[in-house]
């Protein structure tokens, strides 16, 4: 098994949460460059990973002909710009989710990813949220029966904008763009795409500048699937909701994964990761009564073993670039 040099382009919160720690751990994957220009990132990268060196560019990093791929987490508008630019430079990469900020822009690196014989992975990493693979499992086991309808929220309060780039107004910036990719992907992925749908976006905060509620509906053919995410949801609201002809589940909190990790601790090689509390796990309700569902547990990792595997020839992309467009 071959093993990877990665270069990771952008050491924000993506960068230090979700990429850095999963990348240096994954199997046949070395993380060697990372690109920053926050002096206090630099220093950041030192303790946590020495021995990586730090780039002044983004083109240093696409033109290093050391490195094996390139890992994209950066403002959503230079995504399309800096994929094209890695794939021409005969790199595959790795680019945060949403793909692209249009669909002719998805379609137009899948068909260049082709011709140059490279692969575009999308870190779509909320199929690894524990809550997520519950639910799969759940709907797997039949226990729902026929659907009626489902209900999936990432609601937050947070009356005043942050200053960051993901709440200045720009191209591909808000509520929609941020969360949106997750809560679409996850309805594509455990049911496929709608026959039609209805978005309501809006932006509700008096100091705001983009979106940052949504009520996106999806229209199947027997049932309906709601998402929303909204910024002044204050109270416990379920992640999940979802009701069939012979149970209903709901499910309150988030996967720990990203709280974890906020709250300084990080993933090991073999040590325990991503397992809700108790108190975290759904609740089955029957006829019969109710009963609660122990939470699978989650784990990034997963993506970037994937990738490894796949650029080894073992296995295919866990996220398919052309999944990722239908999201756009």
């Amino acid at each position: 098994m071959q093993t990877f040099n990665a270069g990771l382009i952008g050491f924000g919160l993506g960068g230090q949460l979700f990429h850095a720690p999963f990348i240096h751990l994954a199997d046949h994957l070395h993380l060697t460059t990372i690109k920053t220009s926050n002096p206090e990132h630099i220093k950041l990268v030192g303790e946590r990973y020495p021995g990586v060196a730090i780039a002044e560019t983004n083109e240093g990093v696409i033109k290093d002909t050391s490195l094996d791929i390139i890992v994209i987490s950066v403002p959503n508008h230079l995504h399309f710009e800096l994929c094209r630019s890695t794939l021409m430079a005969g790199k595959h990469v790795v680019v945060d989710k949403p793909f692209t900020i249009t669909s002719s822009e998805s379609d137009s690196l899948i068909k260049m990813a082709e011709k140059v014989g490279k692969h575009i992975f999308v870190f779509q990493n909320r199929r690894l949220d524990s809550d997520y693979l519950t639910v799969k499992k759940l709907l797997a086991s039949g226990r729902l029966g026929k659907l009626a309808e489902v209900e999936i929220h990432f609601d937050r309060y947070r009356p005043v904008p942050k200053d960051s780039w993901k709440e200045r107004y720009a191209p591909g910036v808000g509520t929609h763009w941020d969360l949106g990719p997750h809560l679409i992907d996850q309805s594509l992925q455990l049911f496929g795409m709608p026959e039609k749908l209805f978005a309501d976006l809006r932006s509700q905060r008096s100091r705001g500048t983009t979106t940052d509620y949504f009520d996106i509906q999806l229209f199947y053919k027997d049932f309906k699937v709601i998402l929303k995410a909204g910024s002044l949801v204050q109270g416990e609201v379920p992640h999940y909701r979802l009701h069939g002809e012979k149970a209903s589940f709901i499910k309150y909190g988030l996967d720990v994964q990203e709280a974890t990790m906020a709250a300084g601790t990080f993933p090991t090689k073999n040590g325990p990761w991503g397992s809700e509390p108790e108190e975290q796990y759904g609740t089955l309700y029957t006829p019969e009564g109710k009963e609660t569902i122990p939470s699978e547990t989650g784990n990034y990792i997963h993506f970037y073993n994937n990738v490894a595997d796949t650029l080894n020839g073992t296995t295919s992309p866990m996220v398919l670039p052309q999944e990722a467009h239908h999201i756009i």
